[in-house]
């Protein structure tokens, strides 16, 4: 699971719970991508203790605060590219980014910086996948969501959203001739960083 936390104040939450209900995450975003310095400033007194801390338990410590910075200018790109497709899910999101880049950065047993062509990789998988969705309605981006980013079997998602498997068979095909079409090899799974799109906060 993965180990966001929030903090408001001295408080901390550890773990993969919920952010305080009373956080207003479409403003935030909002104020990100117009690039205020003090969107920018809440996000990371938000949650820039809660990245230290799963980068800290998924990757090595040595160079922990570049690991921090380098994930949290590629989260602010992100956000600011339009990557969030619901901005009310971000705490959603910034749980999926973090997923993404610690499976890039442990592929070896050696942790590693990630590279420049990684960070180009993960961008472009995250691109593929938002232009792919914004192509659907809300509706059906929702099980999609959930299937390639949350990465939910078709049986969780066909029982969650009251959905037969043919109706969601229907609908990932759909989603898979896009995926296709933009020069994906296979449908991806998750995304690998900045990718990843929004999840359910």
């Amino acid at each position: 699971m993965s180990s966001i936390s929030t903090q408001a104040g001295s408080q901390r939450t550890e773990g993969a719970a919920n952010p305080p209900v009373t956080h207003d995450w479409a403003a935030l975003v909002s104020r990100i991508r117009n690039g205020e310095p003090a969107g920018l400033e809440q996000l990371y007194l938000t949650f820039g203790h809660g990245i230290r801390f799963h980068l800290s338990r998924h990757l090595s410590r040595a160079n922990l605060e570049a690991r921090f910075q380098e994930a949290f200018s590629i989260l602010v790109r992100a956000i600011q590219r339009g990557d969030v497709l619901e901005p009310e899910r971000l705490p959603g999101f910034i749980r999926t980014f973090l997923r993404g880049l610690v499976a890039d950065s442990c592929e070896s047993a050696e942790n590693r910086e990630l590279t420049d062509e990684q960070t180009r990789v993960i961008e472009q998988k995250a691109a593929g996948i938002r232009a792919v969705l914004e192509q659907f309605s809300a509706q059906d981006r929702e099980p999609l969501i959930r299937f390639y980013l949350q990465e939910k079997t078709l049986e969780q998602v066909c029982q969650e959203l009251t959905l037969t498997q043919a109706q969601f068979s229907r609908l990932k095909s759909r989603a898979q001739a896009q995926f296709f079409k933009i020069g994906n090899k296979k449908p991806p799974r998750a995304v690998g960083g900045p990718l990843s799109l929004t999840t359910s906060a």
